[in-house]
């Protein structure tokens, strides 16, 4: 008998031992279902000889079973013999059964008696699955007797009963092979993997080197983050006196503990990838009790096979290295903010002296009793404000959050492209010709059609910009449909679908410097003047694409040109939902003198909201705070119809507010206006629950449409 087998034999009977309990308390309860059912059928006194000869071997072999777990030096043979013989014994019994327990006159009884023996032999085939010869035994020895009783008495019915057990025997005896059969072959499965695993633990072998003379801290850990080695450089920063005394620690145990998590994930890395791990930083506390900024880097060992057995690192301190940098960064960081404010200051002075400039001439024109002429000065002062309100959107959507606006649909792109170029063509320099190149199928995406339009603006002004003094100047907006392969998506990693729409704008400009190409993308960064860009087109296009999923891809050459690729996801099989016809927007309802609690902390912002609702037909209370508010509202809690709230107010924020006047009265319909965007005020409002929200600034009309309907409503 080899090791293997041995193995694999000792496991069978400790296995057959294991299940011994459980199955003596199932084969009892069995047996004495099977007397009280048998009582009246057969001999009262065959009964209760059985009942006792059952007791007595289960007795028995709940004995043995109790010297099997008392001895700690098992000869598994002898063991093995006598489960054996247990098992053949209880087999004897049962079939006993067939005989003793045996009503010739009653089948409704035979057929129980089956019944319970057939259910004793299939629980055995599981049982004693890891001995296919016990099993065998036990099988033909609770069969055999009541098989012989069925085939002696000649009746037509027994005999087939007879020849149905012996068929099932049969069955049980293929079963019982072919258990036993896998469960061998799954224990010899695991006395496999623990050799091997044993044979690894003894293969490790860990070299240790002599580098105290490095000018750096160097360690080596196992691989289970235990240190077996380091230099005295590293020792002493770990607050020991000798490596030695460092052997076996882990850095939970060293002075630079808090750091113990991050520290065992990078040793996991290294580990699981076989890669090392170069260059990072982490901030930990020295046995000095100063806090130092260090540079790590990690690399596998590997023994004589290749095989990953610890991970090899080294550190030093750059404390003062990163000081110097972060000097130098928030010397760049002004500079770059001081290019943004310029390039806002710029867009912002131009609307503000539209602004004021439109209702300079719309008071003259009111003086002179113009007042059509007077409200064409005025529209146009409210879209320059308006002009600015997408510009402060445009930089939320660079900053990414401002994304619970956008509103994705299906479109698709040919029709879009129709449509927008029109736009596009409006606010291109006459002298520049624009070409567009359709896709030759029907192209959907799924995207913020307003978003879309300002990502091609972006790229038009700036192809624009590049053409200069051109002779011919000439921009190609082209759509094009393709798949994303092995070869795209190695250039495009982030790139998921498995076709794209690409969207391209080239132009025939001066092309873009190699020396700027990787920078065009950061924030604030543009070769423009002072004042005359913020910075932020090509920043705002690249998050855009972010939010579609999408990805960018540029072509530039000096002298010949620059193209700009946008790549969307492809939806296949799609219904076009842009031809749809435009809905007109519904009438501003008017009011009936209903009441309407306003609160805003912004006087001006509180007398026009007054007087806006006044001219919808609405009487108004004002509050200048939460707390205002509140009490304002409980003097009028029946008479309020609505309440529109600020969100961030002194004395009380208007969530908090909003949630004091549901108290009193829950079912008050309930919006907030905001100068932050929804996502940012998101976890301020989350358990406020069943309100609407109004960005500022808002068209006039919108906020009536919103009063009309939740007060309708």
């Amino acid at each position: 008998m080899t090791d293997e087998d041995r193995i694999v034999h000792r496991m069978q009977i400790e296995l057959l031992y294991e299940a011994l309990p459980k199955s003596l308390v199932a084969s009892s309860v069995v047996a004495i279902a099977l007397c009280v059912i048998q009582y009246y059928a057969v001999d009262a006194i065959a009964v209760q000889v059985w009942l006792i000869l059952f007791l007595l071997l289960t007795v028995s072999r709940l004995l043995l079973w109790h010297h099997y777990q008392s001895t700690s030096n098992r000869d598994y043979k002898y063991f093995d013999r006598l489960s054996m013989t247990s098992s053949l014994a209880a087999g004897a019994i049962w079939g006993s059964a067939g005989v003793f327990l045996f009503p010739v006159d009653n089948m409704e009884h035979q057929f129980f008696l089956a019944f319970a023996l057939a259910g004793m032999a299939a629980g055995s085939v599981a049982v004693l699955s890891y001995r296919r010869e016990q099993a065998w035994g036990f099988i033909t020895l609770i069969l055999l007797p009541i098989t012989i009783q069925w085939m002696i008495s000649g009746h037509p019915l027994s005999i087939a009963e007879g020849a149905m057990t012996l068929a099932f025997t049969a069955v049980l005896y293929s079963m019982a092979a072919m258990t036993a059969r896998n469960a061998i072959t799954t224990l010899k499965a695991e006395v496999t993997a623990e050799k091997v695993a044993a044979a690894a633990a003894r293969d490790r072998d860990f070299l240790k080197l002599v580098i105290d003379t490095i000018p750096a801290r160097v360690f080596w850990k196992d691989s289970q983050s235990r240190y077996i080695g380091s230099n005295e450089l590293f020792a002493h920063d770990a607050g020991f006196n000798s490596v030695e005394e460092l052997i076996g620690k882990c850095d939970e145990d060293l002075v630079w503990r808090d750091q113990a998590a991050s520290l065992r994930a990078s040793d996991l890395r290294v580990i699981e990838s076989g890669e090392p791990l170069l260059n990072f930083e982490d901030k930990a506390l020295m046995v000095s009790g100063s806090m130092r900024m260090r540079e790590i880097s990690k690399a596998p060992i590997r023994n004589s096979t290749g095989n990953v057995i610890g991970v090899l690192g080294t550190y030093h301190d750059i404390t003062e290295k990163l000081e110097i940098e972060t000097q130098l960064r928030q010397a760049q960081k002004m500079e770059a903010v001081g290019t943004l404010v310029a390039g806002i200051a710029h867009e912002f002075n131009n609307m503000l002296a539209t602004i004021t400039g439109n209702l300079y001439l719309a008071r003259n024109q009111i003086d002179q009793g113009e007042l059509s002429s007077a409200c064409e000065y005025i529209d146009l002062s409210q879209q320059s404000g308006f002009d600015a309100a997408a510009m402060i959107r445009q930089l939320m959507t660079f900053s990414r959050k401002d994304q619970s606006l956008m509103k994705m649909a299906t479109i698709e792109m040919n029709a879009w492209l129709t449509n927008s170029a029109k736009l596009v063509k409006s606010s291109v320099p006459g002298n520049v010709t624009i070409q567009i190149t359709q896709s030759s199928e029907d192209v959907y995406i799924n995207a913020d059609s307003t978003l879309l339009l300002q990502i091609l603006v972006n790229l038009v002004n700036n192809a624009c910009d590049a053409l200069g003094a051109r002779e011919h100047p000439c921009i190609e907006i082209s759509l094009t449909a393709g798949i994303a392969d092995k070869a795209f998506k190695s250039v495009h990693n982030n790139f998921k679908a498995e076709e794209y729409v690409a969207l391209a704008v080239a132009d025939n400009g001066e092309g873009i410097p190699e020396s700027v190409r990787e920078r065009i993308f950061e924030p604030f960064f543009t070769t423009k003047s002072v004042g005359s860009g913020t910075g932020l087109g090509l920043a705002i296009v690249q998050g855009a694409m972010q939010s579609h999923r999408g990805c960018i891809d540029l072509q530039s050459a000096t002298d010949q040109g620059t193209t700009f690729s946008l790549y969307f996801p492809r939806l296949m099989n799609m219904q076009n939902t842009t031809d749809e016809k435009p809905v007109a927007p519904a009438d501003v309802p008017k009011g009936h003198g209903e009441l309407i609690l306003i609160a805003d902390d912004e006087p001006n912002v509180l007398l026009m909201l007054a007087a806006v609702l006044t001219k919808f037909g609405y009487n108004v209370i004002k509050a200048t705070d939460g707390e205002e508010a509140v009490s304002l509202f409980a003097e009028h809690a029946e008479e309020v119809r609505m309440v529109i709230l600020d969100v961030i107010m002194p004395n009380m924020i208007g969530p908090v507010a909003a949630r004091k006047i549901r108290e009193i009265r829950p079912s008050v319909p309930l919006a907030f206006c905001t100068g932050y965007s929804q996502e940012e005020m998101r976890d301020e409002l989350k358990n406020v629950g069943n309100f609407n929200l109004l960005s500022k600034p808002f068209q006039t009309e919108e906020l009536g449409r919103l009063i009309g309907s939740m007060i309708s409503s």
